[in-house]
């Protein structure tokens, strides 16, 4: 038989047919490995604290038989997002919470004795009645942060941003605030608005603020009495702490605005008016 004469053998199609299922099954495998590779979600703050702390509870309750409140003492929560936590009396005592988050969360009554908190973020951090003896909160964002009658003997708050915090009732003594922002706190004077009587400005005056405990009000630039020029003027205030004498500084603003000039109303005579009446020649 020559070769010309040999049958023209096509291929298969069943052949092709299982090529492209086979094909089907490896591209569907593919796809679910890179699935499966996806970035695992992120922790809760409340599976944070189960893993780190002695015991997390997550609803405490100070007045239940027994109290009711988490011990995380001496827990490591690095750069952990706790935000919105519910630490209220928790013990923290000795935590390292060095750049943590703890945005919005209620530390409230809670103790940090000598705990860590450097570079952390507490903004609108509920720290009333908190105890934070001794512990370091250098560079930490403390904005809107409520510490009420929180206990911060001997904290240390370099270069830390109290900006907006409530600092009412408050014990500062011996800490250190060297480089902090005050701005916005009861430590200084707060924005004050007058108007003058002419363009030339007004004379603003206003009285030292009475002072959270251990730190002592100095003086300000422009000083009280300053003719303040119309417009907004910032005014940079020193406070200091009476122990150490480390100084930091809080800012104000005076804004001097004119009292418009209202002209008399016109006043024609009687003449005008008659024509205005029509009772004119």
């Amino acid at each position: 038989m020559t070769t010309s004469a040999l049958p023209h053998r096509r291929p298969c199609p069943r052949h092709a047919g299982i090529a492209g299922a086979f094909g089907g099954v490896v591209l569907v495998s593919v796809a679910v490995a890179v699935a499966g590779v996806g970035v695992a979600a992120a922790e809760t703050a409340a599976e944070i604290l189960t893993r780190e702390c002695t015991s997390y509870e997550p609803n405490p309750d100070l007045f239940s038989s027994p109290p009711r409140v988490s011990d995380c003492h001496g827990a490591n929560l690095i750069d952990a997002d706790l935000t919105g936590a519910n630490l209220t009396w928790a013990n923290l005592t000795g935590a390292i919470l060095a750049g943590a988050v703890l945005s919005g969360a209620d530390v409230a009554g809670a103790t940090l004795t000598d705990s860590t908190l450097t570079g952390a973020t507490l903004i609108n951090t509920t720290l009333t009645d908190t105890t934070l003896t001794d512990s370091d909160l250098s560079d930490s964002d403390l904005t809107g942060a409520d510490l009420t009658d929180a206990n911060l003997f001997g904290v240390r708050l370099v270069d830390a941003d109290l900006t907006g915090a409530n600092l009412s009732g408050a014990n500062l003594t011996r800490a250190n605030l060297n480089g902090a922002n005050l701005t916005g706190t009861s430590a200084v004077p707060a924005d004050i608005a007058v108007v003058a009587e002419t363009v030339d400005g007004a004379p603003v005056t206003w009285s030292a603020p009475t002072m959270p405990t251990g730190l002592t009000f100095g003086t300000c630039a422009p000083a009280s009495g300053t003719v303040f020029p119309v417009g907004a003027t910032a005014v940079s205030c020193t406070v200091s702490s009476l122990w150490g004498g480390n100084v930091t500084t809080g800012s104000g603003t005076v804004i001097v605005t004119v009292a418009p000039v209202i002209d008399p109303p016109a006043t024609g005579s009687s003449g005008s008016l008659d024509s205005i009446f029509g009772f004119g020649s």
